[in-house]
């Protein structure tokens, strides 16, 4: 169950108790004191939980016809049997209803002792500590999200969409691609080659799957490679001319298909040539249909305000294409900003996973610092990118 009552008990003190002969005009004086509306009770004879609440005091001293400072009345006289006890492990919504019916709920042990007494008031601020987080981790990723747009800002307010997109497709596609689906594909192609399935070497996965994370190599397909005799009989056609120099610029191409197709004949002629211990031409029929069993046949670019992750933003927003811009307001520079972000997506994981009870005082303290941190310099930002774009606007009209 992803909600249980362990995860809001790091937040409660020490349970304040008390006994069924203690007065009740010291239990009121300790409940004011700590401004509680209920203590529990535990009677050492019986070895049954109690409450004693405000509305129970009351009924008491009507009945009885007494005053809080004059009534010699113990907590006996005022207390109510707990019918119903609650563990660690037990669902949070169920205690919520026993807070519904008796105002609080008690938390026992293994032993039976007590660990905890749970309000309305615990169970309203745990989800609101929640709410508020995940509120500031989303706001976080909604403020990156137009960092990185105004990056992309024309004078006239409009946004270069290609341009975002270029980046988005450079930087964010190539995750969606996980290693066991780029190892399907290149089997795939080795099977349309010999018309089985061999071992592969895992080493040389792994360098190949690290290329096509970095699409350090862009290379153009034409003829299959083979490994000895197959099928079609044919012998493996040499060349080094595929092969090209690394490009540390973004691929000249808008369509993530492509980009992530390109790296993927890249990476698998990168494993051929190892593998084989030549260079050789690939098929480019052969290669796409490899390829659709590592991108599951997706043709649709990522859409920038939908499909991207947290990560993803990050690596946009500290991109030197959006540095270019930000250098010139932040302070800080890319590796503090990266430390803080980094602290940040790993909070909002803890979040999305039902990992509250190990978010620390820091780690929320640190999302709401982002927040601020991002918002009071997006204003910065945004004046002067408006000084920069008049500035070339009198440039342009003066020459």
């Amino acid at each position: 169950m992803p909600y249980q009552v362990k995860h809001l008990m790091s937040r409660l003190s020490q349970p304040v108790t008390t006994r069924p002969e203690e007065l009740i005009k010291d239990v009121v004086a300790r409940m004011i004191q700590y401004n509680f509306s209920q203590l529990p009770v535990f009677d050492s004879r019986t070895r049954q939980f109690y409450l004693i609440t405000n509305d129970s005091i009351i009924k008491a001293f009507f009945s009885f016809g007494v005053n809080v400072k004059e009534t010699p009345l113990t907590v006996a006289n005022a207390m109510s049997k707990v019918n119903r006890l609650y563990r660690e492990d037990d669902d949070l919504f169920e205690i919520m209803e026993g807070i519904r019916d008796r105002g609080a709920a008690l938390i026992v042990g293994d032993s039976n002792e007590l660990l905890h007494i749970v309000t309305s008031y615990d169970t309203t601020e745990y989800f609101r500590r929640k709410s508020e987080d995940l509120m500031y981790a989303r706001d976080i990723e909604d403020t990156l999200k137009r960092y990185i747009t105004t990056r992309f800002k024309n004078p006239d307010g409009s946004i270069d969409e290609q341009a975002r997109q270029k980046l988005t497709d450079e930087l964010a596609s190539p995750n969606r691609i996980k290693k066991a689906q780029f190892e399907m594909g290149l089997q795939h192609y080795l099977k349309l080659l010999t018309n089985s399935v061999g071992e592969v070497e895992k080493t040389l996965i792994d360098q190949a799957f690290g290329n096509f994370l970095r699409g350090s190599q862009v290379t153009t397909v034409s003829q299959e490679v083979t490994r000895g005799n197959n099928d079609a009989g044919t012998l493996i056609e040499q060349t080094d001319s595929s092969i090209k120099e690394p490009k540390d610029e973004i691929i000249e191409s808008y369509n993530t298909s492509s980009i992530l197709l390109q790296r993927f004949e890249t990476a698998l002629s990168d494993y051929l040539k190892k593998y084989l211990a030549t260079v050789a031409k690939l098929n480019p029929d052969r290669v796409k249909e490899a390829f659709d069993k590592v991108s599951g046949g997706r043709e649709k670019p990522l859409n920038f305000l939908k499909d991207l992750n947290l990560n993803n933003y990050i690596d946009m927003f500290l991109n030197e294409k959006c540095w270019e811009l930000y250098k010139s307001v932040f302070t800080t520079n890319q590796n503090e900003i990266r430390n803080m972000l980094e602290g940040v997506r790993t909070t909002r994981n803890k979040l999305a996973h039902f990992r509250e009870e190990e978010i620390t005082e820091l780690e929320q303290s640190q999302l709401k610092t982002c927040v601020e941190w991002l918002d009071t310099h997006k204003s910065l930002l945004d004046a002067h990118l408006e000084k920069r774009f008049e500035r070339d606007k009198k440039e342009e009209f003066s020459n």
